[in-house]
């Protein structure tokens, strides 16, 4: 057994009884009795020795015990806690060094464990109760599991939980958390916990932010809640919490943010959440709230966030909101209130954001509107409102978002919105708005998205919104608009979705969208666009039949129909044509394989020549995705991006969009030999040059093709 102080004391007392006539022999026993002592305990020591206790990961073990027991706690549960991921946990490291492992106090404790986004993929072990000086317990986004160990009620000197982001966690929440007394923060938010909010957590008096959100909590909101008196942030939103708001929250008066939103909390807004000076951002969007406003609401002085979006709310706008003179975004919206837009509100000077969408709103947009200078969104969609713009609107020079659709406005799409330059969403489907769209739209530079469908707008697509090298999402369908489709829409490069269906347009869709495979494209089946001006050689290859007949039909824009007929061996030039775009189609009268010319599916913006070649004794490649081996039929030693392109005649025309990369692997170097079409002018990258005869490569494609390739011609 390991000798205690006591037993220390019990031979030091001995030795004092010592008398000095036997000095010399109680000297001896004395030391006798020590040292025994001592090699007693140092032995029952070996015997427990951690992994801890070499020196090499805890300095001077014996003399940081506590740390030296938190450094061998942390070996013993790194496993459990990590699974499949590594931490740098070991013993021939300085903890110091550990990976998230914070070290501090008097004497030397383990005082914080923050690990962020690692990727653990274990769970919490009830062990971790052992680190008794721990402080500060995060562990966010980790691929934790569950369930929380009751232990964790253990740590009574934590200060701050944070397990945010690991829905894996699960189960309700632990009762012995409570008994934190000195807890401050509590984060479990999106940790997928169930079950109600038990009332007890009214006990945790230190409490500043208790963030629950995002789970799947159930019940009434407790009355206990109330209790916590320091609390600054409450964060429940995302759950599925039914009943009525408590009126208990209203003593919570150093409160600065309560979100309750998207859940299922009915009733009204209590009027007693008014008291809570402090406040300065509101949340109770989402839910089955009903009533007014209560105007208790005005006492809320510090309030810079309200948004009640998504519920039942009735009756008009409160002209009291102008008098939270800090209330920068208001989000009013998706309720049922009825009446005009006040002047007062619509013109707050501190507002940067107004929600007002999917009401009952009516009469014009209030001119005071200019008053809030500092506007970035504004979405009044969804209402009655009438009237023309105010001129005041284009004033808002930080406007970032403006959404005006389904309403009954008067005039024409205004030339003044070109203004807004910093605009990146302009969204006016339905909003009563018609006319041409105005060209000087183009000019808006920031512009990301632009909805003008369903608004009976005429005359043609500007070219100027090829402009618009941000855009993304273009709407311009159900309206009446004509003329072509201006080429320099293809010039969107970053478009996402292209909308053109209902309406009267001609002209054909540029081949750089129509070939693009990330756009989304709608419309009343426009062709995709060949050249403005083509000149066709047409040629025949191979051991065509005697009796072989073609027709080369041909039309370009401005120029009448015309077919010629080709008989093998011949070679002539067949078609010119000066109009904007050019369709060609082969009429095949003796069923045999041919190769189309390059011409095929490109867009031409200058007088151009190419070759249609038909060739006999073609070999159809079937290429799918991902990666399909081929042993290459074709010609030797041609160039990869002219096989790919179809140049003359090696192949049935250009597939080089649908082609992601070629591979080759080369015996010589041992390397592999690439081409990526999209990269044709990175020498480093593409380093396979020539597609050899015989030899096998691998191609990859986005979606299934079969690729007619020519024999060897001319070899």
């Amino acid at each position: 057994m390991t000798p205690g102080v006591s037993e220390f004391d019990g031979v030091a007392d001995r030795c004092g009884d010592a008398r000095l006539s036997r000095w010399s022999i109680a000297l001896l026993l004395c030391g006798l009795a020590f040292a025994t002592a001592s090699l007693a305990g140092s032995a029952t020591k070996a015997l427990s020795v951690g992994p801890c206790e070499s020196g090499q990961a805890v300095e001077a073990p014996l003399a940081n015990p506590l740390l030296t027991d938190d450094c061998n706690t942390l070996l013993a549960i790194r496993d459990t806690l990590a699974s499949e991921a590594q931490l740098n946990w070991d013993a021939a490291t300085p903890i110091g060094q550990w990976e998230g492992i914070e070290v501090g106090s008097s004497p030397p404790r383990v005082t914080g464990i923050r690990l962020v986004a690692v990727g653990l993929s274990g769970t919490l072990p009830p062990e971790v109760s052992r680190l008794s000086g721990l402080k500060t317990l995060q562990m966010r986004i980790t691929n934790l599991g569950g369930p929380l160990p009751a232990e964790l009620g253990n740590l009574s000197n934590l200060e701050e939980l944070d397990l945010h982001g690991n829905p894996n966690i699960g189960g309700g929440i632990p009762p012995t958390l409570f008994k934190l007394s000195g807890l401050k923060s509590l984060n479990l938010d999106a940790t997928g916990l169930v079950g109600p909010i038990p009332d007890e957590i009214g006990g945790m008096a230190s409490l500043e932010r208790l963030d629950l959100g995002q789970n799947k909590l159930t019940g009434p909101l407790p009355p206990g809640l109330g209790n916590l008196r320091s609390l600054k942030y409450l964060l429940l939103e995302r759950n599925q919490l039914s009943g009525e708001i408590p009126e208990s929250l209203a003593r919570l008066s150093g409160l600065l943010t309560l979100s309750l939103s998207d859940n299922a909390l009915s009733g009204p807004i209590p009027g007693a959440l008014g008291d809570m000076s402090s406040l300065r951002s509101l949340a109770l969007s989402r839910n089955e709230l009903t009533g007014a406003l209560p105007g208790s609401l005005v006492k809320l002085t510090q309030l810079h966030r309200l948004s009640v979006a998504h519920n039942r709310l009735s009756g008009e706008i409160p002209r009291w909101l102008a008098d939270l003179p800090r209330l920068w975004s208001l989000n009013l919206g998706a309720n049922q209130f009825t009446g005009a837009i006040p002047e007062e509100v619509a013109g707050i000077p501190s507002l940067t954001a107004l929600y007002l969408y999917q009401n009952d709103l009516r009469g014009p947009i209030p001119a005071s509107i200019g008053n809030a200078a500092q506007m970035t969104d504004l979405n009044l969609a969804g209402n009655r409102l009438t009237g023309r713009l105010p001129q005041e609107l284009y004033g808002l020079k930080d406007l970032r978002i403006l959404s005006l659709g389904h309403n009954s406005l008067t005039g024409d799409i205004p030339v003044e919105l070109a203004s807004l330059s910093a605009l990146r969403a302009l969204s006016l489907p339905g909003s009563g708005l018609t006319g041409p769209i105005p060209p000087e739209l183009g000019n808006l530079s920031n512009l990301i998205h632009l909805d003008l469908q369903d608004s009976g707008l005429t005359g043609p697509i500007p070219p100027e919104l090829g402009g618009l090298s941000k855009l993304g999402w273009l709407y311009l369908n159900n309206n009446d608009l004509s003329g072509p489709l201006p080429p320099a829409i293809g010039k969107l490069r970053n478009l996402y979705e292209l909308h053109l269906s209902g309406n009267q347009l001609t002209g054909c869709v540029p081949r750089s969208l129509a070939n693009n495979l990330q756009v989304e494209i709608t419309h009343d089946g426009l062709p995709r666009c060949l050249k403005p001006s083509l000149r066709v050689e047409a040629q025949v290859f191979g051991e065509a039949p005697v009796d072989a007949r073609f027709e080369l039909v041909g039309a370009c824009e401005g120029e009448s129909q015309a077919t010629f007929s080709l008989e093998p061996g011949q070679s002539r030039a067949v078609l010119v044509g000066e109009g904007r775009s050019c369709s060609l189609h082969v009429a095949d009268h003796a069923g045999a394989s041919y190769v189309r010319g390059t011409f095929q599916d490109r867009d031409i913006t200058t007088a151009e020549s190419a070759t249609l070649s038909f060739v006999f004794g073609a070999q159809g490649l079937r290429l799918t995705p991902t990666w399909t081996p081929v042993d290459w039929p074709g010609h030797d030693g041609i160039p990869t991006a002219d096989a790919l392109r179809g140049v003359d005649a090696s192949a049935s025309g250009d597939i080089t969009g649908l082609v992601q990369a070629v591979y080759r692997w080369d015996e010589a170097t041992q390397t592999w030999q690439s081409y990526f079409p999209a990269f044709e002018d990175a020498p480093d990258i593409n380093t396979l040059a020539t597609l050899r005869a015989g030899e096998r490569y691998w191609f990859a494609v986005q979606e299934p093709v079969t690729w007619l390739v020519a024999p060897g011609i001319g070899e």
